[in-house]
């Protein structure tokens, strides 16, 4: 999360929700996580009962429902790996936002699609570098720059 939020200004803390073969594209989002920097210029967050923790949790707080802006992005991952350089990668994914939105999601949401490949084809990549489940989006290309911040840390950086 700091690396994406230092490099591209913002940060989602995300995972992958689903995956949509049909337009190649997967939905990131969480469970209520958010980072105003992800919103699009011009746009303002709308705020809903967070329907994750409602009911279960006495104190239920508010989800900002936010999207961003179409363009390039980066997916970032920072997992324990045996096979690495101190024992830690990064997994980093190139691609771009698309303008597809799902505010049904109640939070932080928007559409990925790879640059490198079919969805299939990025996705069993993206998963078999291993990836954590939660990972962080953020808008633009900064993945030569988070590989030059693995070296820097002495680890990995497996860009998919």
């Amino acid at each position: 999360m700091l690396t994406t939020k230092r490099l591209g200004g913002a940060a989602l803390y995300q995972e992958i929700e689903a995956i949509d073969y049909a337009t190649g594209e997967v939905v990131i989002a969480n469970s209520g996580e958010h980072d105003l920097a992800w919103l699009a210029p011009g746009e303002r967050p709308r705020l809903r009962r967070n329907g994750w923790f409602c009911g279960r949790d006495p104190h239920c707080g508010v989800c900002a429902v936010l999207e961003p802006a179409p363009g390039l992005a980066t997916l970032v991952g920072f997992t324990p790996h045996p096979d690495s350089r101190g024992g830690f990668r990064y997994v980093v994914a190139r691609g771009e936002l698309t303008e597809r939105r799902f505010p049904q999601t109640g939070t932080s949401n928007g559409a990925f699609r790879f640059r490198e490949g079919p969805v299939e084809e990025a996705w069993s990549r993206w998963a078999s570098a291993g990836v954590n489940h939660h990972s962080s989006a953020t808008p633009g290309d900064f993945s030569r720059d988070v590989a030059t911040v693995a070296r820097h840390l002495g680890i990995d950086a497996v860009i998919v």
